[in-house]
């Protein structure tokens, strides 16, 4: 039987901590999704963390 999984956001941070429940299930999958909300959820906080990282610098010197 094939094994196909749609993540959410809190899944693939589970995943990017290991922690070993989620890992198990995803080894196991044949076919690994994200839906496109949880794409943009990703690029948001990305997005956020390079301008928190780069505007620091700038802010305490100002």
């Amino acid at each position: 039987m094939e094994i196909k999984l749609i993540l959410d956001t809190n899944a693939y941070v589970g995943f990017k901590l290991g922690y070993s429940e989620i890992v198990e299930f995803l080894v196991r999958a044949d076919l690994i999704l994200l839906s496109p909300i949880v794409l943009g959820e990703l690029i948001k906080n990305i997005h956020g963390l390079v301008y928190r990282l780069f505007s620091l610098p700038y802010l305490s010197t100002h």
